[in-house]
């Protein structure tokens, strides 16, 4: 799953801005729908 990564963007692990952190969210979740 990518739960682990997205609680990196969301903890502030990975260096984004919040426009960047809606985008990457919103990919994910996208490739989420695809599995």
């Amino acid at each position: 799953t990518h739960h682990g990564f997205i609680e990196q963007i969301n903890n502030g692990d990975l260096p984004a801005n919040s426009y960047l952190k809606k985008t990457i969210l919103e990919i994910i979740q996208q490739l989420a729908g695809l599995t």
